[in-house]
């Protein structure tokens, strides 16, 4: 009678197994053997006939289809089956290798059935492919960590309730609710300043039909803080429910940036528009686009008048060679100049201008960018002073006088190209030193003239000396300087500038005029009477003062007629 029960609860089992498709099978614990349905093998990716029937073997399941780190599992629950007690309902999970060598999750139910001994001899059990759910809890894992562990904060909302469904960690800090708060009791529009319970159909609407929105707002949080963000919400569609998945940054710090940004340039605009140089923007042609007041002026023009005009109407026809080479650079360097050139003023007249420039992008469209400095009162300036330079020099060249300018501190001395042919060379061909100056002294007079140029820097002494120097040649001659130091607030030397004249000359007239003076007094100590000797060499030495700047030693004697 137990038998027959036993029977009839093992056709019960099949029957229901397969009325429900369900890939079921049943394990003989005594011969160690399977026995599989069609749908079994199936989730096997075989058929009965390809394996030799419905009937298998313990160990070749293990060794053909079961995943080898799943093994031990199976082998475990067999172990439990054979020391079951009783009849019991078990359940487990492990993964099979199919025919096209798959990986297929496996959920298996079973029974174990005892004999009238009460012992274990057989199992009836089905499996469902799980492979599926389990990649789905696997994503779904995958994605909650993702959302906890991204640095934006992230909220999950039903569409249609418009109750939060989860939020993640830095959300929940942002808002400052709880993620349970947020779900049990939060609406997007209790957050929001710009929504509210009537604008929610609208913003699903949009969503439904675009599928992706991108838009900043203000929200407050639990502290009643207004928070801009911007939020970029996707619709997320799974089965019969329609989700917005929205991505929260708080842009606070970029509004403060863009604030900054906004009064930076209008900062960088007033410093453009009253800039004493003149700036101006150009198109590749040369269409002027922006200028401020300091170019206009240059031309004598508004800025309103100097926009209708290109680069070209103001600048003379004769460089136009000089204007390709700029370009040139511009295209091969992204830059132009220094340079100068000439502009054309407004009432007709010519102004001397200095440009620079260079290569700039705005929306990519390649614009030229300028500064101008009118140089005219510079060039002026400069034509004054080489004029007066030149002026300086053939005053020097005309007295035969070189000027000097000797750094204390550095050493270093510079003369004007007179005073190498006071010194023997010609002109420029001597080395400026402090000792090539020292070293063309006559060795009787270094001494003297070294002890007035202490005299000069330590005590403020005047610098007026007479000194003879040696040519190369061999030859003397005369020299007289004067100089004096310049000196800083507190009295420190730290220049010497000065002239230098020849008076080699004027030293021989003065020795000529010794020797016809001594002679004169020879033939007066001799009373010889030789008056119109006498007169003849007193206006001999007369002209020889006269010759060379002297002071009159006779008074002038007429001859008479």
């Amino acid at each position: 009678m137990a038998e027959e029960e036993i029977s009839n609860r093992e056709l019960q089992l099949i029957m229901a197994a397969d009325v429900a498709g369900m890939s079921n099978w049943e394990f003989d614990l005594k011969s160690k053997v399977f026995t599989f349905n069609d749908l079994f093998y199936s989730m096997l990716k075989t058929t009965a006939e390809k394996e030799g029937g419905y009937q298998m073997s313990w160990d070749r399941y293990l060794q053909e289809f079961c995943y080898p780190e799943d093994v031990t599992t199976l082998q475990y629950n067999l172990k439990q089956v054979l020391n079951a007690s009783k009849e019991i309902q078990e359940r487990t999970e492990y993964r099979i290798l199919n025919r096209n060598n798959e990986i297929v999750d496996f959920l298996m139910d079973y029974r174990i059935l005892l004999n009238k001994q009460g012992k274990p001899y057989k199992v009836y059990g089905s499996s469902i492919d799980i492979t599926r759910r389990k990649k789905e809890q696997q994503a779904l894992y995958l994605a909650h960590a993702a959302i906890e562990s991204a640095n934006d904060s992230i909220f999950v909302i039903d569409l249609k309730s418009g109750r939060f469904l989860s939020a993640n960690h830095q959300a929940c800090e942002l808002l400052g609710y709880t993620e349970n708060e947020l779900i049990a009791a939060m609406h997007p529009y209790d957050l929001d300043l710009k929504l509210n319970a009537e604008s929610w159909s609208s913003f699903v609407s949009r969503v439904a039909e675009n599928k992706f929105l991108r838009f900043e707002t203000v929200l407050v949080n639990k502290n009643e803080e207004q928070l801009p963000v911007e939020i970029s919400a996707n619709l997320l569609k799974y089965e019969d429910q329609s989700c917005v998945v929205g991505y929260m940054h708080d842009i606070s710090e970029r509004l403060a940036s863009e604030q900054k940004l906004r009064e930076s340039e209008r900062y960088n605009r007033t410093l453009y528009e009253n800039s004493p140089i003149g700036l101006a923007l150009c198109r590749m042609n040369g269409e002027l686009v922006d200028v401020n007041q300091a170019y206009a002026d240059i031309l004598g023009r508004s800025v309103a008048e100097t926009l209708k005009l290109s680069y070209w109407d103001i600048t003379p026809k004769k460089y136009a060679e000089q204007e390709e080479e700029q370009l040139g650079l511009l295209k091969s360097l992204g830059r132009y100049g220094p340079y100068e050139k000439e502009y054309m003023h407004k009432d007709g007249h010519s102004v001397q201008v200095q440009l620079s420039g260079l290569v700039i992008e705005q929306n990519g469209e390649p614009f030229i960018w300028s500064s101008v400095e009118d140089i005219t009162v510079q060039k002026q300036a400069a034509e004054a002073l080489q004029l007066s330079e030149e002026r300086f020099q053939h005053a020097l060249n005309f007295a035969e006088i070189g000027a000097w300018d000797w750094n204390i501190v550095t050493g270093e001395l510079y003369w004007t190209e007179q005073i190498s042919p006071l010194f023997g060379y010609t002109k420029n061909k001597l080395e400026t030193s402090y000792e090539n100056f020292i070293n063309a002294i006559h060795p009787d007079d270094r001494v003297k003239v070294q002890e007035a140029i202490k005299a000069n820097i330590e005590q403020g002494a005047d610098y007026n000396i007479e000194h003879r120097v040696v040519w190369p040649d061999g030859s003397v001659r005369w020299l007289s300087e004067r100089g004096s130091a310049v000196r800083d607030d507190k009295g420190k030397a730290l220049n010497m500038l000065g002239v230098v004249q020849d008076i080699t000359a004027r030293k021989l007239a003065q020795d000529e005029i010794q020797s016809k003076t001594a002679e004169l007094q020879a033939f007066n100590e001799a009373m010889v009477d030789r008056e119109g000797r006498v007169i003849e060499l007193k206006e001999e030495i007369n002209q020889l003062c006269k010759d060379h700047g002297l002071k009159l030693i006779y008074p002038p004697v007429w001859s008479k007629q």
